[in-house]
């Protein structure tokens, strides 16, 4: 798939196994099996024709409507994204407050990233699996060519349902 020159997103109705495509609407990239219970287990899929950032999400809005979960590179779990931040503010002893929405920005940009500097994801992610409550589930798989700040990227979304 050609490299992200612009933002463009995409929302598709979940699908169990990726569909890998050159052309990034026609692409699927994550798979969602949710068994009985509350098993689920995600595919990613996709190739890139440069190197890439990634970053995986999840909003759950019955669990809390206000916060994004963020997945970690190793994919044993979820950070909230204000705990991200927080703990980043605090560690580097930097505050938030009176500062431009671009300077925060820049301060928080490398913070949850799923992966980087790849080509291709191919990723099954089984650990996952009995850490999700009943309710509603938004998935995003976001890519931007590697190094490249502001809003240079791909997004897919795509979303499931834990009775």
């Amino acid at each position: 798939m050609p490299c992200p020159t612009g933002e463009q997103a995409f929302f598709y109705i979940p699908v169990d196994t990726p569909v890998v495509n050159s052309d990034p609407a026609e692409a699927k990239p994550v798979g969602i099996t949710v068994e009985l219970g509350d098993d689920v287990d995600f595919v990613i899929s996709a190739a890139f024709d440069c190197p890439v950032d990634v970053t995986l999400s999840v909003f759950a809005p019955g669990v809390d409507p206000q916060d994004i979960f963020y997945i970690d590179s190793e994919a044993s779990g979820a950070e909230r994204l204000s705990k991200a931040i927080a703990d980043d503010v605090k560690s580097n002893s930097c505050s938030t407050s009176g500062e431009s929405e671009d300077d925060i920005r820049k301060a928080f940009e490398n913070l949850v990233f799923y992966k980087t500097n790849v080509t291709g994801l191919d990723v099954p992610i089984e650990s996952l699996h009995a850490r999700f409550d009943p309710g509603l589930y938004i998935i995003t798989l976001g890519v931007t060519p590697h190094g490249m700040k502001g809003k240079t990227l791909y997004r897919w979304s795509t979303g499931f349902f834990i009775p």
